[in-house]
C-alpha cells in the first residue's frame, strides 16, 4: 500500500516489504499494528488495523505526522514526540506509551515500539515498529494500583519525616496531580474571617513543579461556596457551565483553559469546611471515575490530618507516635485501613521462617475503620479490636502473604488473597502492607485494602472468552495450543505418548445449505457432550478449532 504525500511516494510497510500471511495473522491476532515515521518530511503511515482501530475507514488516515499528533491528548504529545526524537538521535528503540483521540471522540490508550532504519551512510531514514491498544481492564488495573501506592507512600511518609505544612502540602499536590494525571493540582483554604480562599499549594504537571500561590474573593462566588459547604466533593466534567462552578469561568476557568474539575472538601473533625482540593483538567473535558473520586476524597483527608497537626506544631511526629490521631485519620478514610500489632515486638534478626511463624501467629488487629469492617461484614470498627488476622483469612494464606512481606524488607506494594465472605463465598482484596520498625524489632504493620472480587471475576470471564468457542463452550485454538505444549512436555518427561486426533464432520455444508445455519449450530452443540465420556476413560481432552 504507498500514498502520495509532499515528498513523493512512501510505504507504510516494515523493514521495506510486506509482511507475509502468517505475520500479519500474528500481529491481528495479538491486536498489533504498524506504523512508519519518515525522518524526512510531514508524512507517516498507520497499517489498516491501526485505522480501523482509531475509527477511520481503510486508506482515511491522511498520512500526515500533524493529523495524528493532533489527535494525541495535550500531555502527551510532547512525551511521544521526545520519544521519536531521543529514538532518532541516540539510535535507540523508540518505546512510548500514550492517549489519543479517535474520530468519534473516545480517548484510547496504546503503547509504540519503534526501531530507526538507516540507510548505506548511516543517516536516519525513517523509524518503523508497533502499535498496540492497551486493553481498558489493564488501565483500570494501574490507575488503581497507582492511587492505592500514592496513599500508602503519603501515609508512610508522614509517620516517618517532620515537614513544615508547606512541604507537605506541596508533596501531596504534587502526587495526587501525577496519579490523578492532571494538569493542576492544589489546596486552597479559607482565611480566618471566611472572606478569601487561599492557594497554599499549586502544582502544573506539564512544567514539573509547584507555582506561586494566589488568592479568590469568597463573596464573588457564593453558589461555589455554597456548594463546597453542602457537598463531599464537586465532580464538574462541564466546569464552566456545572452550576456549581461556572460563576469561577470568566476569571478563572477561561483564561486558563481548565475543562473540568473534580474537588474534594477539606473539613475539620468537626465537620467545618476549612478548604478544598482542587484537581483541575485542561483540555477535552473529562468525565470522573468513581475510583477517581475516593481517591480525591482520600487526599482531603490527609490534608485534614496535616492542618490539625500543623495546629499542634509537629505534624509527621505526632502523627507517627499518636496512636489515637492516626486511628482518627483512618476512622474518616474511605480506603480500608487496619493496623496490626505485635506484643512484644518481634526481632527482626531472627531466621526469615521464624519471623513468618510469630507474624502469623500473633498479628493482632489493634486499629481498623468503618470501611474495613463493611468489606468484612462486621456491626462496627470497635468490633474488629482484637481480633487475629488469622481469623480473617486461612492460615496459609497469612502465611503466604507474611513470607513475601518479610522478604520485601516489611513493605509489600501490592498482593492478592482471598477472604471469606459473608454470603458464605470468597471476597478478592489486593492490599499494601508496611511495617512499623525501630531498634530492631517489628512493633507493628499497616495495611490498606481493596475489594477487586468484582475485577477478578471479570478478567476470569475475559480468559476464559479468549479460551474458549463461544458457540460450543469447548475450549479453542489457543486453549488447544497450550494444553497440548504442556501434555508433550509431560510426556517427554515420562516416556509416554501423546496421541492427537483430528475429527472433521462430512456433509456439514449441506446441512447448513439446507437446513440453515441454525441447525448447523445445534448440530455442533451435540458433538462435545457425545464425545466427552469417551475421551474420559483415557484422559483426553476436546477442543473445537474453528476455521
Amino acid at each position: 500500500m504507498t500514498r502520495e504525500g509532499a515528498n513523493g511516494t512512501f510505504s507504510p510497510e516494515l523493514l521495506g516489504g510486506a509482511p507475509d500471511a502468517f505475520v500479519q495473522t500474528a500481529l491481528l491476532a495479538a491486536g498489533i499494528g504498524l506504523w512508519e515515521w519518515p525522518v524526512p518530511g510531514d508524512r507517516m503511515a498507520l497499517s489498516s488495523f491501526l485505522e480501523a482501530l482509531l475509527g477511520y475507514p481503510s486508506g482515511g488516515f491522511d498520512g500526515t505526522k500533524l493529523a495524528f499528533l493532533n489527535r494525541l491528548r495535550p500531555l502527551d504529545r510532547p512525551r511521544f514526540e521526545f520519544a521519536v526524537a531521543s529514538a532518532i538521535e541516540r539510535d535507540a528503540e523508540c518505546d512510548a506509551e500514550f492517549q489519543i483521540f479517535d474520530v468519534h471522540g473516545s480517548l484510547r490508550s496504546f503503547m509504540a515500539k519503534g526501531r530507526v532504519m538507516r540507510d548505506a551512510g548511516g543517516a536516519a531514514i525513517r523509524l518503523v515498529g508497533t502499535m498496540q491498544e492497551i486493553p481498558a481492564a489493564v488501565i483500570t488495573e494501574r490507575r488503581m494500583r497507582r492511587q492505592q501506592a500514592a496513599l500508602l507512600s503519603l501515609v508512610g511518609s508522614a509517620r516517618t519525616a517532620v515537614s513544615s505544612l508547606d512541604e507537605t502540602l506541596a508533596r501531596i499536590t504534587e502526587l495526587a496531580g501525577i496519579t490523578v494525571d492532571v494538569e493542576r493540582t492544589s489546596v486552597w483554604l479559607l482565611d480566618e474571617d471566611r472572606s478569601k480562599l487561599i492557594c497554599r499549594s499549586l502544582y502544573r504537571r506539564s512544567l514539573g513543579r509547584q507555582m506561586a500561590a494566589a488568592a479568590l474573593d469568597a463573596g464573588a462566588f457564593p453558589a461555589y461556596i455554597q456548594a463546597l459547604e453542602k457537598n463531599r466533593a464537586i465532580d464538574a466534567s462541564d466546569a464552566q457551565h456545572d452550576p456549581r462552578t461556572r460563576e469561577l469561568a470568566e476569571g478563572y476557568l477561561v483564561p486558563l483553559g481548565i475543562t473540568s474539575m473534580l474537588e474534594a472538601t477539606v473539613r475539620m473533625d468537626t465537620g467545618e469546611l476549612v478548604g478544598v482540593v482542587c484537581h483541575e483538567h485542561v483540555g477535552a473535558m473529562r468525565e470522573w471515575l468513581l475510583d477517581e473520586k475516593s481517591f480525591a476524597a482520600s487526599i482531603a483527608d490527609i490534608v485534614t490530618r496535616a492542618l490539625t497537626e500543623e495546629r499542634r506544631r509537629h505534624f509527621v511526629e505526632a502523627l507517627a507516635r499518636s496512636e489515637e490521631r492516626y486511628r482518627t485519620y483512618v476512622s474518616i478514610s474511605t480506603e480500608a485501613i487496619l493496623e496490626a500489632g505485635f506484643d512484644p515486638p518481634v526481632r527482626t534478626d531472627l531466621p526469615l521462617e521464624q519471623q513468618v511463624d510469630e507474624v502469623t501467629r500473633r498479628a493482632v488487629i489493634t486499629v481498623g475503620n468503618a470501611a474495613l469492617a463493611r468489606m468484612l461484614g462486621v456491626e462496627s470498627a470497635d468490633a474488629l479490636h482484637g481480633r487475629a488476622i488469622v481469623t480473617l483469612m486461612s492460615e496459609r494464606a497469612v502465611r503466604q502473604v507474611a513470607s513475601e512481606w518479610v522478604r520485601a524488607n516489611y513493605r509489600l506494594s501490592e498482593h492478592e488473597f482471598r477472604i471469606p465472605s459473608t454470603d458464605g463465598g470468597w471476597r478478592w482484596v489486593l492490599g499494601s502492607s508496611v511495617g512499623v520498625v525501630a531498634d530492631g524489632s517489628l512493633s507493628a504493620l499497616w495495611s490498606t485494602w481493596r475489594d477487586i472480587t468484582a475485577r477478578k471475576f471479570a478478567l476470569a470471564r475475559l480468559e476464559h472468552q479468549a479460551r474458549h468457542d463461544p458457540l460450543t463452550g469447548l475450549p479453542n485454538r489457543t486453549w488447544l495450543a497450550e494444553r497440548l505444549g504442556v501434555r508433550i512436555d509431560e510426556a517427554r518427561a515420562t516416556g509416554e505418548r501423546v496421541a492427537l486426533l483430528l475429527m472433521d464432520l462430512d456433509h456439514f455444508k449441506e446441512i447448513n445449505d439446507g437446513l440453515g445455519h441454525y441447525a448447523g449450530d445445534q448440530l455442533l452443540k451435540l458433538i462435545g457432550p457425545r464425545l466427552e465420556p469417551l475421551l474420559q476413560r483415557t484422559q483426553g481432552e476436546i477442543a473445537r478449532l474453528e476455521r
